[in-house]
């Protein structure tokens, strides 16, 4: 089992998420940095381990197509050691041409971003070389992004992700009922989950259900995972 810290960024700021209301999304509040930019908030997580995969969402991307096309290859190149997953929505296109000479990226292809199975396809096919991660987006139990997603879409990468935005913030558990819905259509992937991961019995339940990694914020800025175990799973 894989711990990855997750950052979301908007407007300048890296904001802590809450059941997926973007618009009420704050500056975050953290025991391991007491400013809310970007650098200050990856140096804090970086306390608690060696991670060696960082997770980013650009909602200023995914929401209002509004990139800035110096921060994240300069955060990029200031921590080679860690392979970065950015979510940049339909931003993702000018991947070539934003992101093309940094080797410790990959996109982050979300439904969410895409009204049809072939707009999906032919962004993760467009980006094969950057070795893209599809990012099943779900709220209240639906799938958000193109319809019939799961019976009718076949060109699945290695890598999946299962975000639950529900329960992200919402202390309330994982949502094992979707990421059993979701697995049944995979054969051979690596599956990875974000939403609602508390404690060591939640990673121990997704253990079972063969997750190979847990995306996870607020249990990182609230203190509750202890370093012991963080530095056993990054």
């Amino acid at each position: 089992m894989k711990i990855i810290p997750v950052i979301d960024y908007q407007q300048g700021n890296i904001v802590l998420a809450q059941m997926g209301n973007r618009d009420r999304y704050q500056p975050i509040s953290s025991v391991l940095s007491d400013k809310s930019d970007v650098n200050s908030v990856i140096e804090g997580i970086l306390t608690l381990a060696e991670f060696k995969t960082i997770y980013i969402a650009d909602l200023d991307c995914i929401e209002k197509q509004q990139l800035d096309t110096s921060l994240w290859p300069t955060i990029c190149s200031k921590y080679p050691h860690i392979e970065f997953w950015i979510d940049l929505g339909n931003a993702n296109q000018r991947w070539d041409q934003v992101m093309s000479n940094i080797t410790n990226a990959r996109p982050v292809i979300g439904t969410e971003s895409h009204n049809n199975i072939h707009s999906l396809n032919s962004n993760l096919t467009a980006l094969t070389q950057y070795r893209p991660l599809l990012s099943i987006d779900i709220k209240q139990n639906k799938i958000l992004g193109p319809e019939g997603l799961l019976s009718k879409f076949n060109h699945w990468p290695d890598n999946v992700l299962v975000l639950s935005l529900s329960h992200v913030g919402s202390n309330s558990g994982p949502d094992i009922d979707s990421i059993k819905k979701i697995s049944k259509h995979l054969d051979g992937h690596k599956l990875f989950y974000g939403g609602g991961t508390r404690d060591i019995n939640d990673i121990k339940q997704l253990e079972q259900l063969n997750i190979k990694g847990i995306l996870v914020a607020n249990s990182l800025h609230s203190g509750k995972f202890d370093k012991n175990l963080l530095r056993s799973v990054t």
